[in-house]
């Protein structure tokens, strides 16, 4: 498969918005644009693109992304309200350098709360043997280094517990399975409209030591279809599929011992409507946590 790679290169403006902020939003405009990912650049990091930036990777081919004027226009604005200096670049590339760009600026463990997240190309470095997670994201979304990656993980640490049924909704590359697995899960599920990160999924539960019969995946739009009930949910994906989630918990969660949910994917400012609509559908919100403007909900169906 083909791909293409945008490069957004930024610097703040006299009165523009802090490097961080502006990194989280157009790595979020290019979520919402179609990125299987994105890479947070700090400047000199890499000579294809000295000064900071931030890179994602939409497919291309017979299914071509949205035009890219689309995304131009989002930028404009974003440089008109945030009063930062931004500029786009795209070229074509294979899966293979696709691969490489991940494995370029994916080097460093990450610790998200009980866990260590490494490549698995990396020496993970003093931790728990146990609780060390190995991932290897090929085309798929999900190395712990995202911040609702990691609050997702501290949440999964905090609640999954030993034999219990979890299922991951958007799962990539199968990170936060993993993470319910290391907790005792007795069998973790994971839905993805990509048939590529499904596999990527696979190997990584097998890379972590997770049998076959302890997990299981599923092509799926937001659950839909899938069979049986869990204790624990996670969703992170994007704020508005969040919204529409949640409203369909009822199909999946654990109506006895109640079951839980945990979601993450959209930006702080977004918490109080996660919060209205768990509350409109009869959840106990259990802890909000917020890391880098971004923010994950916990709650229980009441």
């Amino acid at each position: 498969m083909k791909w293409k790679e945008i490069a957004i290169q930024f610097a703040p403006g006299p009165k523009g918005a802090d490097p961080e902020t502006a990194a989280d939003l157009i790595a979020l405009a290019l979520r919402d644009f179609g990125s299987r990912g994105v890479i947070v650049q700090d400047p000199g990091d890499a000579k294809d693109h000295p000064d900071a930036a931030v890179i994602g990777h939409v497919p291309s081919g017979p299914e071509e992304p949205p035009d890219l004027k689309t995304l131009e226009s989002r930028l404009a604005v974003l440089k008109k309200d945030l009063g930062f200096q931004a500029r786009m670049s795209v070229r074509d590339i294979q899966d293979r350098d696709w691969a490489h760009s991940w494995k370029a600026h994916f080097q460093t463990p990450v610790s998200c709360g009980p866990f260590r997240v490494k490549p698995a190309w990396v020496e993970p470095g003093p931790a728990d043997p146990a609780r060390i997670i190995e991932i290897d994201p090929g085309m798929a979304f999900g190395t712990g280094t995202h911040p609702t990656t990691c609050l997702c993980m501290e949440l999964i640490g905090a609640h999954v517990k030993k034999n219990s049924r979890f299922l991951d909704v958007g799962t990539g590359s199968g990170i936060l399975m993993i993470a319910a697995a290391k907790m005792g899960a007795a069998h973790a599920a994971g839905t993805d409209t990509d048939p590529d990160a499904l596999e990527i999924a696979r190997k990584n539960l097998l890379l972590n030591g997770v049998p076959p019969h302890r997990f299981s995946l599923v092509r799926s739009h937001l659950a839909s279809g899938l069979k049986g009930r869990f204790d624990v949910a996670s969703a992170n994906i994007l704020f508005r599929p969040v919204l529409e989630l949640i409203g369909a918990t009822g199909r999946f969660l654990k109506k006895q011992k109640p079951g839980i949910f945990v979601c993450s994917g959209f930006e702080e400012a977004d918490t109080d409507k996660v919060l209205e609509k768990m509350t409109r559908q009869g959840f106990e919100i259990i802890e909000t946590r917020t890391r880098e403007s971004w923010a994950a909900v916990c709650g229980k169906r009441a």
